[in-house]
């Protein structure tokens, strides 16, 4: 978990989204302006991420069925179908090395859907802080 949380603090750093979803009075519709353009870019930003993460996912589905094959047949041929996907699989080397960074890269993905869905907020946020300013609220 401790890469998961370096990977999202790096992303931060990177993509500053706090700065850009906060709002007051005197910046509200400088931020209304542009929330539709974020909205935009990091749903963009998001679909690369997320269509990585199912190639990557792929990839390791891919290797799966290798080493299972490569165990069923070549390592040992009396082994059962729930011994080789207990025991073997499980503790094999390049499935985990492949799952680490299917791990890294669902940080990011994760990383990207809080921003879109803050940035949605923050869109019905403004509209609501606008009408109640108008109110007199």
């Amino acid at each position: 978990m401790e890469e998961y949380d370096k990977i999202i603090e790096k992303l931060k750093n990177e993509h500053p989204i706090e700065e850009e979803v906060s709002f007051n009075e005197f910046n509200l519709y400088e931020k209304l302006e542009k929330n539709a353009f974020l909205l935009v870019q990091y749903g963009e930003f998001l679909n690369k991420e997320r269509a990585e993460y199912e190639y990557i996912e792929g990839l390791r589905d891919k290797l799966i069925g290798q080493q299972y094959d490569y165990y069923r047949f070549e390592y040992d041929k009396s082994l059962q179908k729930t011994e080789i996907e207990k025991y073997y699989l499980v503790k094999d080397e390049k499935i985990i090395k492949m799952n680490n960074i299917l791990n890294k890269q669902k940080a990011r993905v994760d990383f990207f859907e809080i921003c879109v869905s803050a940035l949605t907020k923050q869109g019905w946020n403004m509209k609501s802080y606008s009408e109640n300013m108008r109110k007199g609220l």
